[in-house]
């Protein structure tokens, strides 16, 4: 094997120091010691955008994928589906290895189903992912015998150790040149019990000492390992709703009202910060009905990849429908509805805690949403949240004002014979579009000229932005 890149779902540096403070790690620590270790930045910190960025070296503005779900117009009428692998509109790095003739395996990598949706699939073992895919598919006829153990329907840690083991079984009977597998654990873990991945628990120690086996397996197999995060996860004492302004303006609200004094006065009382830092932050009466006839959850697998009305004319905003909790992007009906809201949003308290950007100021690139967009993001990462959540005033946040989600902080680690043993440390970050230009070099493969990273390891071979998207039409 010449390169493998192991994908750990929202690793932070925080999650991963905490794992090398309590446990041995031999391994781990081996490739650390003897390569680079770098903070990484992914905005927005939303998985199927940050690994698509991931694989390609592409801006979301390049790539075209902005979220869970893609808001599109249908004759004029705002509509949501799940994104799928024919919405990726740049060639992802095992697509590029398999072009170029290197055998290569995929494994549960975001947004490879369906099978026939992705750009270059000779010389390419592919098991599909089983983030947001309605089943799990292969195009192998050697890989069919192992799918059993990528089942989604395991609990996260079951997960996690099956695909482990999964892997582990394919590559003692099969070699490949290049190797993509992404890891459900820490995220899908995390959401599940935050303490307990944070903390470095019962559970968490057996998938780390899991992972450590598997990369001294690796370390036998591969001339480069490359271990990457989409995103980090950490936990939040403050809260802000981007919604506020707009809801305010359209006056949704009544009896909620009273909820923010009351929070108010417990905070006082208790000398604890439970006081919400933005007025009426849990007034969400118009937004819970508006969520709850858009319930993603009540819906099918099967049936989520149907087209579905987003309630956007209702209050001219709408937003991933996946998982409001995981919101950076929110789209509009159109310009003037956007200008509307960036000035609500700028002339309000909330402007200390968030900023609100047009995704084609920050994003440079031909696949824009459909409908006019901008990314809200925190002022403050590790101490502000985003929160679109449904409850207006759950315990917990009455109790702490504590939440934990995503942050832009991942970590990547690179080991092998193109790799220098550079001290790098966590505060001289990388950015997601570095990982691809990398992995190429070490391969000895050209980097797309359109790329937005740059590689760890001197390249000086590149080959035309526009070549790289008609791969697309290449079977």
């Amino acid at each position: 094997m010449k390169s493998i890149m192991l994908g750990l779902d929202g690793l932070s540096p925080q999650i991963l120091s905490n794992a090398l403070k309590k446990l041995e790690l031999r391994n781990l620590r081996k490739i650390i010691e003897n390569g680079q270790l770098h903070g990484l930045i992914s905005i927005p910190p939303v998985t199927p955008i940050e690994w698509t960025s991931i694989a390609t070296g592409v801006n979301p503005a390049k790539h075209g994928i902005w979220g869970f779900t893609k808001i599109y117009n249908n004759n004029g009428k705002p509509m949501w589906r799940y994104y799928q692998s024919f919405d990726v509109k740049y060639p992802r790095v095992f697509e590029i290895t398999a072009f170029k003739g290197l055998s290569t395996l995929s494994i549960n990598y975001p947004l490879t189903w369906p099978i026939n949706g992705n750009w270059y699939t000779k010389n390419l073992d592919l098991i599909t992912d089983t983030l947001i895919a309605p089943k799990v598919e292969t195009n192998s006829d050697f890989l069919r015998k192992y799918l059993n153990y990528f089942n989604p329907s395991l609990n996260p840690y079951d997960k996690t150790k099956s695909y482990i083991k999964g892997l582990e079984n394919i590559l003692n009977e099969k070699d490949y040149d290049f190797v993509s597998i992404v890891l459900p654990f820490p995220d899908q873990t995390f959401h599940k019990d935050s303490h307990e991945v944070l903390n470095v628990k019962k559970k968490s120690r057996e998938i780390w000492n899991m992972i450590d086996s598997l990369l001294g397996e690796i370390i036998k197999k591969s001339k480069n390992i490359f271990i990457v995060s989409d995103h980090g996860l950490g936990s939040y004492r403050y809260y802000a709703n981007p919604l506020i302004p707009l809801i305010e303006k359209k006056r949704n609200y009544d009896l909620f009202t009273s909820f923010y004094t009351i929070n108010d006065k417990l905070s006082l009382f208790f000398k604890i910060p439970m006081r919400v830092i933005i007025k009426k932050t849990i007034i969400r009466r118009y937004f819970n009905v508006l969520r709850e006839r858009n319930e993603l959850y009540k819906l099918s697998q099967e049936e989520a990849w149907k087209g579905y009305e987003t309630e956007m004319d209702k209050l001219s905003i709408t937003y991933d429908m996946h998982d409001p909790a995981d919101v950076w992007v929110s789209y509009f009906l159109n310009d003037k509805q956007r200008a509307l809201y960036m000035k609500l949003i700028d002339k309000d308290e909330i402007s200390k805690y968030i900023k609100i950007v047009k995704t084609e100021d920050l994003f440079k690139g031909s696949f824009y949403p459909e409908f006019p967009s901008a990314i809200i993001m925190p002022k403050f990462i590790d101490r502000i949240y985003l929160d679109f959540s449904l409850q207006p005033l759950s315990f917990s946040r009455l109790r702490f004002d504590l939440r934990t989600n995503h942050h832009i902080y991942g970590v990547f680690i690179a080991y092998g014979e193109k790799i220098d043993n550079r001290k790098i440390t966590l505060k001289e970050p990388l950015t997601n579009y570095d990982i691809t230009p990398t992995i190429l070099s070490s391969l000895g493969l050209p980097i797309p000229k359109g790329t937005d990273g740059k590689s760890l390891i001197e390249n000086n071979q590149y080959y035309p932005y526009d070549i790289a998207i008609k791969i697309k039409k290449i079977k």
